[in-house]
């Protein structure tokens, strides 16, 4: 009778630390789990971030392309301008001169002595101010 409690308590104690290690183990596995899954969450998360990140500096790069191409635009126009338009660049291609009237060529501020000979005789009509006599 004896014996066999003993036996019986040596079962019930084999049990219990079986199931403890089961459990155990069991805790463990978990664990490892929520470890795995968390490393993934975050290599998932710098993911996104990266590629935000890329998309970001893409559009930046874009924006200053874009804006770098106007301001080439702008003053490209703004130059035509100046320069008389588009009536003067009509006449472009081979033998027909630079584009412009032979006589604004010799009225030009920037050429300091002209061809041209004001006649002083007619009193009534003044000379152009940047006619130089010669």
């Amino acid at each position: 009778m004896r014996k066999e409690k003993k036996e019986e308590e040596k079962k019930k104690k084999e049990k219990k630390r079986r199931k403890k290690k089961r459990k155990e183990e069991k805790r463990k596995e978990k664990k490892k789990k929520e470890k795995k899954r968390r490393k993934k969450k975050k290599r998932r998360k710098e993911k996104k971030r990266r590629k935000k990140k890329r998309k970001e500096e893409k559009r930046k790069e874009k924006k200053k392309k874009e804006k770098k191409r106007r301001k080439k635009k702008r003053k490209r126009n703004e130059s035509r301008r100046r320069s008389g338009g588009r009536r003067k660049r009509r006449g472009r291609g081979r033998g027909k001169g630079r584009g412009r009237s032979r006589a604004s060529a010799t009225i030009d501020n920037k050429v300091k002595y002209t061809t041209i000979i004001y006649n002083k005789s007619k009193e009534s009509s003044k000379p152009p101010k940047n006619l130089l006599f010669v």
